[in-house]
């Protein structure tokens, strides 16, 4: 995915950058995988106050869309890649109890089903807000946060923990 950023803030980074200023990048809502504007022009932050943070601040968001996309289309092989061990275990253990099968990687419920998300993130950790839909036409956000860490030498997942599973949800 390449993100579509104006020159203005390209030079505002710099500057935030060069200044050690902290920067917080903002993409208007055009630029999401999905093309969500569901929440105006915020489903890409993270800041940084250095440009090594910067660099790891979109790494941890890229996995954190990957993290995200995984939930929504149900393929648990795209959350394996970026899990730390332990998760992959503990992963494998659930999808046993769950399916008796540990190498079952379908994830999540068909319904209500992910319809678009946002993430947010900074070096350790991401917030991922998912808005959910029905077959009614019924609404609802839950939102997930994941910490991150280093294993083998690149950055993975090391915990994620649903803060609000479902909760009902109108645009009006």
């Amino acid at each position: 995915m390449k993100l579509k950023t104006s020159p203005i803030a390209g030079i505002l980074l710099v500057i935030a950058l060069v200044t050690g200023m902290t920067a917080v990048i903002r993409a208007s809502a055009d630029s999401s995988p999905d093309g969500n504007k569901m929440f105006g022009t915020t489903p890409f932050i993270y800041t940084a106050e250095t440009a090594d943070d910067a660099v790891q601040n979109e790494q941890t968001y890229k996995l954190a869309l990957q993290w995200a996309e995984a939930w929504k289309t149900r393929d648990g092989k795209l959350r394996l890649e970026i899990m730390s061990s332990s998760m992959q275990k503990e992963f494998r253990q659930q999808q046993k109890a769950a399916t008796g099968d540990a190498n079952n990687t379908v994830i999540r419920w068909s319904s209500p089903w992910v319809v678009s998300y946002i993430a947010e993130s900074d070096a350790e950790e991401a917030l991922i807000t998912y808005r959910y839909t029905d077959s009614t036409g019924s609404q609802y956000l839950g939102t997930e946060r994941l910490s991150f860490g280093e294993e083998n030498g690149r950055t993975v997942v090391n915990s994620s923990k649903t803060e609000i599973e479902m909760k009902p949800y109108s645009e009006e």
